[in-house]
Parts: C-alpha cells; structure tokens; sequence
C-alpha cells in the first residue's frame, strides 16, 4: 500500500494480513502458521514506484539486476504485532511451526476461518534479496524505504475506511 495515503491493491499481501486481524473477533485468539524468524520483504508502492522511476533513469541501470526491497526487511513475528497492535488486537502468541501451515489450510477450519493466504505464502520460502546496486544508486537522492512502524496505521485506516465504504454501499443497493 502507499505509506501515506495506505491505499492498497486488493490482492495486496499486507491488506489481506490487515483484514484478517479487523474481521476476526478481538477475543478470538487464533494462532497463525508462520516461522516467525523469516524477514518479510514489505516496502509500500509509493517508494517502490518512486526508486524504480529514478533507477530506470539512471544510466547505471543498464544491464544490471536491480531489486528495490527493504534493506532491513522485519521478520514475520514483529510484522504480526505491528499489525495486530494498529488494529488493536493482542498478539496472537500462538504461532504454528511451518509445517502445519499446509495441514490447517487444507482442514476444515482453513476454510471456516478466512486465513491470509497472501501473506503466508511468503512465508514458505525464504529468500534473500542482493539489492547492493539499487541501494548504491539510489544513495544521495533522498529516496529510502520507510520501516513499516511508520505506515502501518496508515494501511490499518485505508482498510476500516474501503470496509465501512463497502459497507454503506450494501445498505444502500439494499
């Protein structure tokens, strides 16, 4: 999503992450499957857009591959709890060894409970990024991935403001 504005594509993995801890009830305690020690590779669209706009500009570019991530990505645990602490829930302490994830979202309640798939799909693998070159080129222009502390409200908004939206667009075509 936009750091400022938290607008968010619909299939965006922080989104779903975010809907998920809105919709479920704040006393249910649902423990979520993920490693928590894997980074999460999160950077909101408007850096994303703004460094590959700059980068796609810059002669150096050329015949490199370039990946333009957080350079200091948090891991799965603490994007739960900032997640979970903007929407004003508990952090669900409950966190399930990797290889559960398959079996619960194969079982009955993976398909009663809306689990974030989006975002537990990135957690399946780890992968580390080389973004030296990107980093390297974009130093000095004043355009840094901000750490997800300082949007994470911002995201949590846009989501209760595009779900009460939706909602009073239901009671209306009612």
């Amino acid at each position: 999503g936009d750091a400022r504005t938290g607008e968010s594509d619909e299939e965006d993995a922080l989104l779903e992450l975010v809907r998920f801890m809105l919709d479920e009830p704040p006393e249910m305690r649902l423990p979520i499957p993920v490693r928590g020690d894997l980074p999460v590779h999160l950077l909101p669209v408007d850096f994303a857009a703004a460094a590959c706009a700059h980068l796609a500009e810059d002669p150096r570019a050329i015949g490199r591959t370039l990946h333009v991530v957080d350079p200091d990505p948090l891991n799965a645990e603490r994007v739960l709890e900032l997640v979970a602490r903007a929407v004003g829930r508990r952090f669900p302490r409950s966190l399930l060894p990797t290889a559960l994830t398959s079996l619960l979202l194969r079982a009955p309640m993976g398909r009663v409970v809306p689990w974030p798939t989006s975002f537990l799909d990135q957690l399946a693998t780890e992968v580390v990024y080389d973004d030296h070159h990107a980093r390297a080129m974009l130093a000095g222009t004043g355009l840094e991935c901000p750490a997800l502390e300082s949007y994470v409200r911002s995201i949590v908004r846009a989501a209760r403001e595009s779900d009460d939206a939706g909602d009073r667009a239901h009671v209306r075509d009612a």
